[in-house]
């Protein structure tokens, strides 16, 4: 499904990336971490085909990023959608279908029944007509990933999607993309809390300029710390969350 290889990415003279080669396959839970600033929004982005390697290729089922735009759902940390806004949850679904559309787009029945297919997907088709205002984090954290799973995508790129909802709310996500993944949906998540993510992911993947690989059945906190942190011992399991290159 996703096939990096050799690839690197600078800022001017800061080096993002360095000689990543990386196979996530189809029908893979993966869990992406990283500490601040180690990179991981640099490869979500290159994933998506927001940026362009340096050198490296980057194919999302045999294609570049862009030409693949179709199959990628995406899940961002911070919602473009305003809490205060008055949209419905069926309209903030619905906007997984806008693309390049006017902003007040008409859908067609069929592209509805898409969004309702998306809401009994994510388990909240009861809540359809509600403000998304009114919703509860974790409830606004289902909407967006109905968002993203409207346009029927087979890869759902996820960057820190239970960073703003309650533990509780954490666990009923975590299951809710279980589940996806069981459906046939790839998925790859970028998290801190590599404690909690080894409970649903097959793999972590750890990037710090550049990326080692673990079997979450394999898995050793001592390893992680070490590419992660250089050696110095890291808060494993701990949430932290903040700005990132």
């Amino acid at each position: 499904m996703i096939e990096i290889k050799d690839l690197n990415y600078s800022y001017g003279n800061i080096p993002a990336l360095h000689d990543v080669t990386l196979t996530i396959d189809a029908g893979d839970f993966v869990g992406i971490i990283d500490p601040n600033g180690g990179g991981k929004t640099t490869l979500l982005k290159l994933m998506l085909g927001l940026i362009d390697p340096d050198s490296g290729t980057v194919r999302i089922g045999g294609m570049t990023p862009r030409r693949a735009r179709g199959l990628i759902g995406y899940v961002p940390q911070t919602p473009h959608i305003e809490a205060g806004f008055p949209m419905r949850v069926r309209e903030a679904t619905a906007m997984g279908l806008m693309n390049s559309r006017a902003f007040f787009p008409r859908f067609t029945r069929a592209e509805w029944d898409q969004v309702n297919r998306a809401l009994e997907m994510t388990g909240i088709a009861s809540l359809a007509d509600r403000g998304y205002g009114e919703l509860s984090g974790g409830q606004r954290q289902r909407v967006l990933i109905a968002r993203a799973m409207v346009s029927q995508p087979k890869l759902i790129l996820m960057d820190e999607p239970t960073a703003q909802v309650d533990t509780s709310a954490e666990k009923s996500i975590m299951d809710l993309l279980s589940e996806l993944n069981r459906n046939g949906i790839t998925i790859a998540l970028v998290s801190h809390d590599v404690g909690f993510i080894t409970t649903f992911v097959t793999r972590v993947i750890c990037v710090n300029r550049e990326v080692h690989q673990h079997l979450c059945s394999e898995i050793l906190p001592e390893d992680v710390a070490h590419e992660l942190y250089n050696s110095h011992t890291a808060p494993i399991g701990h949430h932290s969350h903040g700005g990132e290159i």
